[in-house]
């Protein structure tokens, strides 16, 4: 723990206490009456958010509508101690909370940063990522939630209640949204009673928009002739949006004490997404940024011989190699431009088309049986994703993947949760069981492209055997993991005096997963990579023409490595084909929660908690071949289990009100210390998981809520300093060796004692409100601004500096006018009103050297949204 920590921690320890001391001098007062209270559910209770021993940060329906927030990612802008990124695709998003999160990618892995929506699990941060409709209230929960919320919840959980039906009145809503990059959104809603306790609800929306990337900027590639030089399909632009979405709900009270909410829901996308920007490492946004051990060369490309690039090949030859293929247009590598990202364009042949179907089902009873309540929530989703990639993401054919029915992935899901609520005496209780059916498929289908083969004879004589790769030859797999969890939990509140009470949680899981996997290669690199070391060296192909085993340390050994370099690429090895791959593990962990609150003061309140959170093991579900692994025979071993995560976390908390509730400050320091933290890298060939020994996440967070002095005038916002850190390396580097040059350091080898990615020091977020009756109390204006400023941090799983994007800070503003009655509205808002160019996630581009590739956050959008309410 560093010395910086503990003395701003004990800074704002300081503070604390004496501003507790100073309110407990006061001659004890009636506590106000609390107009502005925010109800939670955090305990799974209907609780104030002053009396929750949690690190909460409330969303309300007002501020969800001000801020515009239409999914989980934007939540991120009111948020502070929330990172919410998205990559390569949609579904390939990832939540951080405290600096700690999983990367999205590979879906073997599960979400370190838990999703429910009405109760409801979300199988991953990207399966959650959907317009969120008519929302009540959202939540976010920092610190492991193990406890009552159970799997995947190990740095935190996002929690989001929709709005439920009403017995009370007819209403309907509707909304028309134009905007910059022919933004149309338009959505509607409505409530009918029917009779004095059944109502239904429907929601329905639907929005198009523009991408935000130029995929022809440069355009087509001349050597492929028309036919593929046209293949986006008309598509000129990249990261539109074009979706529609419909949930409706029924509520009934069968009597005062049962009440049955059905949910139904229904989301349809076929989109463009997600083209990456290209650029020169040697200069990002203005600022030079060297990575270890660089020196450049005249065209800007980096020499790195620690990033997967091919032995024996410079990266300049590589780059060079793309361009002359007409991977960047006819202006070659002058086209990369010199490292601004703002500029938004993007490189492509094949079309990065997606469609996505989302189809879910819930059914919540709660019965109140006096003195126990019964509460039961049964759930079916159904997740489906398609995607096709140009998966080189340049103009070149390399590689590819076709929007066909094998590219994507697939969710179902059903969910059982029961519990019961009940008091004894001083104790609150909650008991329950969990259950969880889950069948995840994965269908990868990449494809070589016209150019591959000629791209590697190009590098280097010692490929010229892959010049012989056929068109549309590549790898056909299919994984296919079924996972069962069942878990009982307890969480009591057990109330000691009437100032203090203490908690206590416990939560056992048994998680079962299998699964079954299915290679096939189309071009099988291996006996091309025997003839080309033989024709070096006699022998030598025999001894060392299978990717794996020990190099002799001989003058041949570069020609080895090199002819590795570019044969034992994962998608040329046919070692896993032939007959069904299959693994399986089962584990049983316990989780839980001890926590201690104290009231000092009607008005302040402190609290010390302890935690324990897990994260299930799995499968690696990508084609990432072991070095060591032998020429596989059919039936050989395949290995690609990793660990679970577990954490242990300890946290201190104070929550204050002021001003007679006007002003409450909310204050959390904790120190978070995770094991077999699992960690996924892109390589610039496949994702590999590793198992870190020891991860840490300590730092200070304070929200606050301000009613102030200036009538209608309120502000929420708060800052996060978090130092979250990998441990130092106990060997566990080593497993990210390097696929094109497994003698070179591994991929992850700056990872020891640095900052996590994406994982910045400082982030802090204000939102101000400003309410005013005009014209004689005719109408009602509001102006709303917010904004979110990040401190610098590294967006690249490798750590390399040149994937750093440097501190920002975005605003979103919105200008309202209503009438009285709220009938009518139109309000003027904008997002990112600064148009800040922003890089969520940096990698490693494949098969370009050192060329570098950025999934780049939204830039400027306004726009006008016209409002009606009956």
């Amino acid at each position: 723990m560093s010395t910086k920590f503990w003395l701003f921690a004990a800074s704002a320890a300081a503070a604390l206490v004496t501003g507790n001391q100073a309110q407990a001098q006061t001659p004890a007062e009636e506590p106000a009456a609390r107009d502005n209270e925010i109800v939670i559910t955090a305990t799974r209770r209907d609780q104030s958010l002053q009396d929750v021993p949690v690190a909460v940060t409330p969303v309300t329906a007002e501020l969800i509508q001000n801020s515009g927030i239409r999914d989980l990612q934007d939540v991120a802008s009111v948020a502070p101690s929330l990172q919410f990124n998205v990559s390569e695709n949609e579904t390939s998003a990832t939540a951080r909370m405290r600096g700690v999160g999983t990367q999205g990618s590979n879906p073997g892995l599960e979400s370190a940063v838990g999703i429910f929506i009405d109760g409801v699990y979300r199988a991953r941060n990207g399966v959650g990522l959907s317009d969120l409709g008519e929302v009540s209230q959202i939540e976010v929960l920092r610190g492991p939630q193990g406890t009552l919320f159970g799997r995947n919840t190990s740095a935190g959980l996002i929690t989001v209640n929709t709005a439920k039906p009403s017995f009370s009145d007819v209403m309907a809503k509707a909304a028309v949204t134009y905007g910059n990059y022919e933004n149309l959104r338009v959505e509607g809603s409505v409530n009918v009673p029917l009779g004095e306790t059944f109502a239904v609800r429907v929601f329905a929306a639907t929005d198009v928009r523009d991408g935000f990337l130029d995929l022809n900027k440069f355009g087509s590639n001349a050597a492929l002739g028309a036919t593929n030089a046209t293949s986006n399909l008309g598509r000129d632009e990249s990261n539109n949006r074009d979706m529609w979405t419909v949930r409706g709900q029924a509520l009934w009270e069968i009597t005062p004490d049962l009440e049955v909410r059905f949910i139904a829901d229904y989301t349809e996308r076929d989109e463009t997404c997600c083209a990456s920007k290209i650029y020169r490492p040697s200069l990002l946004n203005g600022n030079t940024l060297l990575s270890n051990n660089n020196t450049f060369t005249a065209t800007g490309i980096p020499q790195d011989p620690f990033q997967p690039n091919i032995t024996g090949v410079s990266t300049a030859g590589q780059a060079n190699a793309i361009a002359a293929l007409g991977g960047y247009g006819t202006g070659g590598l002058a086209n990369l431009g010199s490292g601004e990202i703002g500029a938004r364009f993007a490189f492509a042949n094949r079309e990065y088309s997606q469609q996505l179907e989302d189809t879910g089902y819930s059914l919540e009873v709660n019965w109140d049986l006096g003195g126990v309540t019964l509460t039961s929530i049964t759930a079916y989703r159904d997740w489906l994703y398609d995607q096709g990639q140009d998966a080189d993401f340049s103009q070149a054919d390399l590689w590819y993947r076709t929007n066909n029915g094998l590219n994507g992935f697939g969710f179902e899901v059903f969910t059982q949760e029961v519990r019961a609520a009940f008091d004894l005496g001083d104790v609150d209780s909650i008991v329950g069981v969990f259950f969880a059916d889950e069948t995840l498929t994965r269908r990868d289908a990449l494809q070589n492209g016209a150019q591959f083969g000629t791209y590697f004879a190009a590098l280097s004589t010692l490929f010229t055997g892959l010049a012989t790769t056929a068109n549309n030859t590549g790898i056909r797999d299919r994984y296919v993991q079924e996972g069962q969890s069942i878990a009982a939990f307890t969480h009591n509140i057990w109330a000691v005096d009437d100032k203090t009470d203490i908690t206590v949680g416990l939560r056992l899981t048994r998680e079962e997963k299998d699964v079954e996997a299915t290679f096939n290669t189309s071009f099988n690199a291996q006996p091309v990579l025997v003839a080309t070391l033989n024709g070096v060296s006699p022998g030598l192909g025999t001894a060392f023409g299978n990717c794996s085993g020990s190099l002799s340390g001989t003058a041949a050994d570069a020609a080895i490595i090199g002819a590795r370099g570019g044969y034992c690429l994962p998608t040329l090895r046919a070692g896993l084909d032939g007959g069904v791959r299959r693994q399986s593990r089962s584990e049983e962990e316990w989780s839980g929660v001890v926590s201690a609150r104290r009231e000092f003061t009607d008005d302040i309140s402190g609290y010390a908690s302890y935690s324990r959170g897990y994260k299930g093991g799995g499968f690696n579900l990508d084609r990432n071949f072991d070095f060591q692994l032998a020429t596989a025979a059919p039936g050989s071993q395949w290995n690609t289990n990793f660990e679970a995560e577990f954490v242990d976390a300890w946290e201190l908390g104070m929550k204050s009100s002021f001003l007679e509730g006007d002003l409450t400050v909310n204050t959390a320091l904790f120190f978070n210390k995770y094991e077999n933290y699992q960690l996924n890298t892109f390589n610039g060939v496949s994702f590999q998981v590793s198992s870190v020994p020891e991860v840490t996440s300590q730092g200070v967070e304070v929200d606050s809520f301000w009613n102030t002095d200036v009538d209608g005038l309120t502000f929420q916002g708060g800052f996060a300093y978090i130092e979250a850190e990998y441990g130092t390396d106990s060997g566990w580097v080593a497993q990210s060796a390097n696929p094109l040059n497994p003698t070179a350091r591994p991929v992850n080898f700056r990872l020891p004692g640095s900052r996590l990615t994406n994982a910045p020091l400082w982030t802090a977020t204000g939102a101000f409100t400003y309410e005013k009756s005009l014209f004689n109390d005719a109408m009602l204006g509001v102006a709303y601004l917010d904004f979110r400023y990040v401190s610098s941090q590294v967006t690249g799983s490798d750590l390399e500096p040149t994937k750093t994007q440097p501190e920002y800070v975005t605003f979103n503003g919105r200008l309202a006018l209503r009438t009285d009655d709220e009938r009518f509205g139109i309000e003027l808002w904008g997002r990112n009103l600064t148009d800040k160019e922003v890089q969520q996630i940096t990698f490693n581009v494949p098969l370009q050297g050192n060329a570098r590739g950025a999934f780049l956050g939204d830039p400027r959008t306004y726009g006008v949204t016209l409002r009606y309410n009956y």
